[in-house]
């Protein structure tokens, strides 16, 4: 759910080249960017005869979507679609594209079928808070803690988690996948069990800049809150006050047999083919598990676009409702910024509210632009970003263009130098510091480039997005030139007190400046080098051994005992080490989708190998210091053996690092 790397098989070559030894000679893997840059809208320049075009026709409308959705269909290997569009208090346009399977026997229905709007449901989540707030049952600056009678947060940072921390993504939790679902329904665990087990870390101070992290289970903890606060389990709170009132009636965060045959099927595109997903059931529901269809949704988007009415329904004051929609953080001012719920985007000088849902098979969106009394819908039963965000772009450019023509952006850099203190890695905040889920970090690093005019480029590693180019207008704020991507116009470097460039801020994206070894191309020539290393010797004993006339045999009699059990020491460790990075490796590639289901089973004997090689690690010290001392082997033989220990130890801080030592997960 949320922003995910839009590459996902490119993410999956960087991990190989990092665990797999042997393939270490892709030097510019590291620096593919995964960081979703902006949107086209500085590259838009209206002329003085353009005119935006008229959302109450209603046949215009539906050949312009007809004719949007059957290109996009094509073009992304899309099975089925969604739509719907609120205008002025009422349900405007709402149709269903495509079939629910590729079997194409059951259109879409924009009344009846549901889709997993993944992290959309957020929305209702916040709309709970909002709820209970306005009753008075909970205050947004109160401590979390305060709401939890079965566990409490671990926080060293001295200020509490508050529930407005939660709502805006600001309460410094690390990001984590491993385990957020599960195939059987069987194994769903209580919400508030699930999180006693498995909250995430905090790792930056709360409400800090530097703490914003989208946090799937930040919103998990705050539909908790709905649970201990009301005494009812989150799902039915939600249908009682939010989903009924509104009447969504075919949508809930339950699943039944009944859902079973109104649900789109969701789908991946692999090997030149889309390949159904099968139903899977979430452990942090609130944050991701609504299934809706896109008229019912249409009715969640009036209340928000009527101060909270719904036909004769309330279910928020107006003023409320203003709270909700109103900013509450941002890194910078010129950046979009983060209400109760909703993100903001900025186009064509108009203030949009949105919020993205993915899930496996399912890519959603919903749009309102509360100053227009507009709003739409849309999800498709693939998880691609692309066509959601070029629908967000050519809506509001086609029916809300710019009252005058946009200029071009004063640079106040034009050579290098001036820019080349922002060149660097940079590495998204959203990933997890202390388990070995920190690995999948290395797919989401991106290279800023300084170009010779004084602008600077975000390059991307999909061929959906192109790099975009940005000038620097104000001290460390930059503005977009030309690219594509979603909802941001301006990017922001954080600076230190020594004036050293430690953050870049895309929209609410937050990126840290990498120091060299954090780079994912030195971690990738490190474990090259390392397993280039662990295999030579192998390698040479292979070698030796297949001699004709077993000449091996001859050496092995003359050389004592205890210099003969080194090498075989050394042997074993080195197997060992490359089975573990190779293995490590391959069941990355190959069950990468799975680990939000738990970690591989094939993972866990893999993971023993470690705590055997670093046992033997301090046999091989010994045994350099007993090889040099008492010189066995030949000269080249007592180096090897030193360069194998001291890559031995280099090997233990690698395994700390990524946190491989142990069962971290």
């Amino acid at each position: 759910m949320g922003t995910f790397p839009k590459n996902r098989l490119w993410s999956l070559v960087i991990l190989i080249c990092m665990l797999l030894p042997g393939l270490v000679g892709l030097k510019d893997s590291a620096r593919a960017g995964s960081i979703p840059y902006a949107s086209p809208a500085a590259q838009f320049r209206a002329s003085e005869d353009d005119a935006p075009a008229d959302l109450s026709n209603r046949a215009a409308l539906e050949t312009y979507l007809d004719n949007f959705f059957a290109d996009q269909m094509a073009r992304y290997h899309l099975t089925g679609a969604t739509f719907s569009l609120v205008k002025d208090g009422q349900l405007s346009f709402s149709k269903g594209y495509g079939f629910t399977t590729t079997a194409r026997t059951h259109p879409i229905s924009p009344e009846q079928t549901l889709f997993r709007v993944g992290s959309i449901s957020k929305l209702f989540v916040a709309t709970a808070i909002m709820q209970l707030a306005e009753q008075g049952k909970l205050n947004l600056q109160d401590d979390v803690n305060r709401y939890l009678p079965d566990f409490k947060l671990t926080n060293n940072f001295g200020r509490p988690v508050t529930i407005a921390n939660l709502l805006t993504h600001t309460a410094g939790f690390e990001e984590q996948e491993i385990g957020i679902a599960t195939r059987n329904p069987e194994d769903v665990l209580p919400l508030g069990e699930y999180l006693k087990r498995r909250l995430p870390a905090l790792v930056e101070p709360p409400g800090q800049q530097e703490s914003y992290t989208y946090s799937n289970h930040g919103y998990a903890l705050a539909g908790h809150l709905v649970e201990t606060i009301t005494g009812k389990p989150f799902e039915d709170y939600v249908q009682t006050n939010i989903l009924q009132p509104l009447d969504m009636r075919y949508s809930s965060f339950t699943t039944s047999q009944e859902q079973a045959a109104s649900r789109a099927t969701g789908y991946k595109y692999a090997w030149n083919s889309l390949q159904p997903l099968p139903f899977d059931y979430q452990q942090i529901a609130p944050a991701g598990a609504l299934n809706a269809s896109a008229n019912d949704i249409a009715h969640f988007m009036l209340a928000q676009l009527q101060a909270g009415r719904y036909e004769n329904k309330q279910i928020l004051q107006p003023k409320t409702v203003q709270e909700l929609q109103t900013r509450q953080y941002t890194h910078h001012p010129a950046l979009n910024g983060i209400t109760y719920g909703f993100d903001e985007y900025f186009h064509n000088g108009i203030r949009a509210l949105y919020h993205e849902g993915n899930w496996p098979g399912f890519a959603s969106l919903l749009l309102l632009i509360p100053d227009k009394q507009v709003g739409f819908f849309v999800s498709y039963n693939r998880d691609i970003n692309m066509p959601r965000e070029k629908l967000a772009q050519e809506f509001i450019d086609r029916y809300f263009p710019p009252a005058t023509p946009v200029k071009p952006p004063a640079a106040i850099a034009t050579r290098t130098e001036d820019v080349a203190r922002f060149a660097g890695v940079y590495r998204s905040s959203r990933y997890n510091r202390t388990s070995l889920e920190k690995l999948f970090a290395v797919t989401v690093q991106g290279r800023v480039i300084a170009n010779p005019d004084g602008t600077i480029m975000l390059p991307t590693d999909s061929q959906l997005y192109r790099p975009s180019h940005w000038v620097e207008i104000e001290p460390q704020l930059f503005r977009l030139v030309e690219g594509n991507a979603f909802s941001n116009e301006y990017l922001y470097f954080e600076q230190d007190g020594l004036g050293n460039v430690t953050n870049m801020f895309v929209g609410l994206n937050d990126y840290q400046k990498l120091d060299w070894y954090e780079q994912g191309f030195f971690q990738i020539m490190l474990a090259g080098g390392i397993a280039l290393i662990f295999t030579l010797g192998p390698l040479v004993w292979a070698a030796t051994n297949l001699k004709k006339g077993s000449q091996a045999d001859k050496f092995k009699t003359k050389i004592p005992d205890t210099p003969h059990l080194l090498w075989r020491i050394s042997l074993v460790y080195s197997i060992l080490s490359l089975v573990f990075l190779s293995g490590l490796g391959i069941t990355i590639v190959a069950y990468r989708d799975d680990f939000m289901y738990g970690v591989p089973v094939v993972l866990l004997p893999l993971l023993c190998l470690p705590l055997i090689t670093t046992l033997l690690t301090p046999v091989l010290v010994a045994g350099t210091a007993l090889a040099w001392k008492n010189r066995y082997w030949t000269a080249w033989g007592r180096l090897y053996y030193t360069l194998l220990t001291l890559t031995a130890l280099v090997f233990v801080v690698f395994l700390l690092y990524w946190n491989l030592l142990g069962f971290h997960f």
